[in-house]
């Protein structure tokens, strides 16, 4: 994936943060940041040119990070090798949610629905 990719991304999982745009966001240091992303408190995605993005959709308007979003990512027994099919999946309408996507879904009294789907979909992976 390169940087001109981006754009048909945002229509599923975009808009997107670059480091310096996320650590505003966060008010954070950079060793902070890494150490959420290690434990899967953000989602960060690298396109096939190298550049670092972390996807808007994960953060509220200030700042506060998807609730819920390392249960899910741990369900889904991700790796950075699977991030932006991670990322699509938690953008992707569900119809057993009503048409919400996970994301918005962990956002609300349904997260748990959301968590019991993301533990399907990574078994599936596992297989």
């Amino acid at each position: 994936m390169t940087d001109e990719d981006l754009g048909s991304w945002d229509e599923y999982v975009g808009p997107f943060y670059d480091t310096a745009g996320v650590l505003r966001l966060l008010r954070m240091s950079a060793n902070d940041l890494e150490s959420l992303v290690k434990i899967q408190g953000v989602l960060r995605l690298i396109t096939g040119d190298g550049m670092v993005v972390y996807p808007a959709f994960q953060f509220g308007s200030d700042g506060t990070p998807l609730p819920h979003l390392r249960e899910a990512l741990n369900c889904l027994n991700s790796s950075p090798s699977h991030g932006w099919g991670d990322a699509l999946w938690l953008n992707a309408p569900e119809d057993d949610l009503d048409g919400l996507t996970p994301a918005q879904a962990l956002r609300t009294d349904r997260f748990e629905e959301a968590l019991l789907f993301a533990s399907q979909a990574g078994s599936v992976r596992l297989s």
